[in-house]
């Protein structure tokens, strides 16, 4: 989700002065006719009355409207908007935690640590204690801990972030890459010391053993340092490939295909191994009719992963769609292979079969692919067996 690479930022509290400035701007929303309301904060039922609960439950909802809005906004990295939503949602709701932890997300993104931290630091002061989001909140401050280098705190941070909400995939992601960070650490750590060790043995030895054993131990360091910086190097490619594959996934699911393309093909030549990247992109120019791209890509999936039994799927139906059917067939067969049980492989077939004209093929096909149908209860694939069954 986050993008930029900021340097070290230790954590600040929140002050008198940073906290007018931003209660500052939040009290300008309170000039629109719908803000009216919000001055009233959420009290224990008990002592509301149901006038007051009615409109301690409305302000809610509307805080939660504003969320979703200023995270439509954060998505498309139109950050001043973004940050005016998540403030108006803080001025319905001051105790609820989600908005300040998508607002403190903005400034990160928008690479101001600082005042992160003042929002952080806020709502630590300000939301309620049994808040069931207040795991956003250690989760980005944990990242700020992890983006300053701070591993142990990050490490800290992100596991009292799944302790709340053990199911939070971001906060185990950042924890396990978190964990990393502090075992390369550690070696780093440990090659330096092994350096000053060869370094006291060399002042005892003699001259001539000293200079054997001293360039022995060196060289030793010096080739797991090497091995080191290549693995983290690999890592940190790594890591900066899967976001840019995410970054693509998210461009094509809103339908930007070049947008999708150039991020896909960034992710490719930092991890070309991932055999779900190129598929991916294989879809982009399925979606485009630009078969001969899309066979290429999926060619290159298969090459990754030789089990990937939708890549022989697809790079099966895109053969049969520039009429190449020998090939096509054999794509379906090898997926076949890998599984005897999806009806939708052997509908292609007889298909395929149906239009080169060969009738008892083309029959046994698509009467396997209706009894499979039948026992996974699916009636458009019925319906279009049906539509395709020789008479």
């Amino acid at each position: 989700m986050i993008r930029k690479t900021v340097k070290t930022f230790k954590r600040i509290s929140w002050d008198t002065a940073a906290k007018a400035k931003l209660f500052s701007g939040l009290m300008l929303l309170l000039l629109l006719p719908a803000l009216a309301l919000a001055q009233t904060t959420v009290s224990p039922r008990s002592a509301q009355t149901p006038s007051q609960m009615r409109t301690a439950f409305s302000n809610i909802a509307l805080s939660k409207r504003y969320v979703e809005l200023g995270k439509e906004y954060l998505q498309n990295q139109r950050y001043d908007e973004a940050i005016t939503q998540l403030e108006a949602a803080i001025t319905f709701a001051p105790n609820r935690a989600e908005p300040y932890a998508y607002l403190a997300d903005a400034y990160i993104q928008e690479g101001n640590i600082p005042q992160a931290q003042n929002t952080l630091a806020l709502a630590r002061e300000t939301t309620l204690d049994n808040d069931p989001e207040r795991y956003l909140l250690l989760y980005y401050q944990g990242y700020i801990d992890f983006l300053a280098e701070d591993y142990l705190a990050a490490k800290e941070d992100f596991s009292a972030a799944l302790a709340i909400n053990p199911d939070f995939k971001e906060a185990a992601s950042k924890l396990a890459l978190t964990q990393e960070k502090l075992s390369a650490t550690k070696k780093k750590v440990k090659a330096k010391t092994a350096i000053k060790e060869s370094k006291a043995q060399s002042r005892v030895a003699s001259v001539p053993e000293k200079k054997k054993a001293q360039a022995k131990q060196i060289k030793k360091i010096d080739d797991a340092l090497k091995l080191y910086e290549k693995k983290s190097q690999e890592m940190n490619s790594i890591q900066q490939a899967n976001r840019y594959f995410e970054e693509g996934s998210t461009a094509f699911g809103r339908g930007d295909l070049e947008k999708a393309i150039q991020l896909f093909n960034e992710s490719i030549s930092l991890n070309p191994k991932r055999a779900e990247t190129h598929f991916r992109l294989s879809s982009i120019y399925i979606a485009q009719k630009d078969f001969e791209k899309a066979i290429i890509c999926l060619k290159k999936a298969i090459d990754c992963d030789p089990k990937f039994t939708k890549a022989y799927i697809n790079l099966g139906s895109a053969y049969a769609t520039t009429q190449n059917y020998a090939l096509a067939i054999s794509a379906f067969e090898k997926a076949l292979k890998l599984d005897n049980q999806n009806p939708n492989i052997y509908y292609n077939m007889g298909m395929i079969y149906t239009m080169q004209g060969k009738s008892p093929e083309a029959e046994k096909f698509l009467a396997e692919a209706k009894r499979l149908a039948q026992e996974t209860d699916n009636p458009k694939l019925l319906d279009k067996i049906e539509k395709a069954t020789i008479k």
